[in-house]
């Protein structure tokens, strides 16, 4: 009881401090104190000593004089209409010293934000018996403002504890705070334990954002590219470019494009894309590493065009390459008028689309009349295990007598055993790509012995 005492007679001293600088029209020295309070040198000193560290009190380094610091709490409008913030956090100050009691230390860390340090307790059930006290004691305390509403101020908070949670104080502090905004930005008024799986999920994320402000800015991506094959001689037709990044956490396009999305960078992707491939894929063709006479297939966001100096420039670069470019559009995202005519009558272009992922996106007919592409790419879930799914091949036979009299041509994605590789060239397939074949690469291998065989013996 000797040391609840204490604690609550040097709060009611600070109040009363704090009650002299607001009733003052001027900093004041330590002997003003003094002399307003009637105490000694040594407890004023003191009390002072513990505002100077919590910036509740300055000190002018010319003079020596003290004056009124950072408020307490966030209670301006209060404030402006006359009442100090002594008056207006007396009772609640008091409660909070009277629910503490022994084994806590209090802090002050900036604004309205205070640490408590709870210790040589036996278990965590007395703590949180405690933490329950203190937030029912600041419920019921009350503050009547100038027009005669009440103020009540509630606790949120995080706790973190020894040693589960940290074995020194600064990640204990550093854990707490990081629970305490977690109920800030959710339901304020409550407390709640630091959860370890939720810090490094919210870590995981803000690095994933770094990460991909680092992709953009250093131009961290790269390509690769996978053959697309002639069913009926097994000869490379085509090149698609496919997205790739060294950075940790971006391994994934769907990542990068979701990321880009939320961070409205979908136009810099694009531009990345269009220029990075071509710039590696002419790279390789100068190499002799690829077909020269076969295609380029570039995924584009559907609802983003380039610039028409972005398009120029891309033209003046790689103008013949441009000409054997195929525009491959997601069926991911809703088809964007204005920029696919924008896209259409870009400089230098062949003018060649493509309809990606044909069969698990939005309208398929839609995108179809809407693109009149020169490519239907039906999806890898269209393909995968369609040699024994009647339904499978219905949905297959179906774009290729939509497409075969209207000079398109159907790319099977996504193949990868020998079984739906037959069953895709035996319904109309054009065109092949998928793993059964060959994969991805940095420069892209011939078509597998096994493929080409399956295509000789057809």
């Amino acid at each position: 009881m000797e040391s609840r005492g204490r604690r609550v007679h040097s709060i009611e001293k600070a109040i009363r401090l704090l009650d002299c600088f607001w009733e003052a029209d001027s900093p004041l020295s330590l002997h003003e104190l003094e002399q307003r309070t009637g105490w000694a040198k040594s407890t004023i000193h003191g009390l002072l000593a513990t505002m100077l560290d919590s910036a509740v009190v300055e000190q002018n380094p010319t003079d020596g004089k003290y004056r009124l610091g950072y408020h307490l709490f966030e209670l301006g409008s209060a404030v402006r209409q006359g009442w100090s913030v002594p008056e207006l956090c007396r009772p609640h100050l008091r409660a909070m010293a009277a629910r503490l009691g022994e084994s806590v230390h209090l802090a002050r860390l900036s604004g309205d934000e205070f640490l408590l340090l709870f210790y040589g307790y036996h278990d965590k059930d007395q703590i949180r018996e405690r933490i329950r006290a203190l937030c029912a004691a600041m419920q019921e305390s009350v503050a009547v403002l100038p027009s005669g509403s009440e103020l009540h101020i509630s606790i949120s908070g995080g706790v973190a504890w020894y040693p589960e949670d940290g074995r020194d104080i600064e990640t204990l502090k550093k854990y707490a705070d990081f629970a305490m905004y977690q109920v800030k930005h959710s339901t304020k008024g409550q407390m709640k334990d630091f959860d370890i799986g939720v810090y490094n999920q919210e870590a995981y994320i803000a690095r994933t954002r770094r990460e991909f402000h680092q992709l953009i800015s250093e131009e961290r991506m790269y390509y690769y590219f996978q053959p697309i094959f002639s069913a009926q001689t097994g000869r490379v037709h085509a090149y698609e470019a496919l997205m790739r990044s060294d950075l940790p956490t971006l391994r994934s396009p769907a990542t990068i494009m979701k990321l880009a999305r939320e961070q409205g960078a979908l136009y810099e992707i694009e531009r990345l894309t269009f220029r990075k491939a071509l710039e590696e894929f002419d790279n390789l063709r100068s190499k002799n590493l690829v077909d020269r006479q076969a295609l380029i297939f570039i995924n584009s966001i559907a609802s983003v065009s380039l610039r028409r100096e972005d398009s120029e420039y891309m033209d003046q670069r790689w103008h013949e390459l441009r000409r054997q470019m195929v525009i491959e559009i997601t069926e991911e995202e809703e088809m964007n008028r204005e920029a696919l005519e924008t896209k259409r009558h870009a400089p230098g272009f062949s003018g060649m689309f493509a309809l990606d992922d044909y069969g698990s996106g939005y309208s398929n007919e839609g995108s179809l009349l809407e693109l009149a592409p020169r490519f239907i790419k039906v999806d890898i879930s269209i393909i995968r295990g369609i040699d024994s799914d009647p339904d499978k091949q219905q949905i297959l036979r179906n774009v290729v007598r939509y497409a075969q009299p209207r000079s398109m041509q159907i790319i099977a994605e996504g193949v990868e055993t020998a079984a739906e590789m037959r069953t895709v060239i035996d319904l109309g397939a054009d065109l092949l790509q998928g793993y059964f074949l060959a994969r991805p690469a940095a420069v892209p291998d011939p078509i597998a012995p096994e493929a080409a065989e399956i295509i000789r013996a057809i």
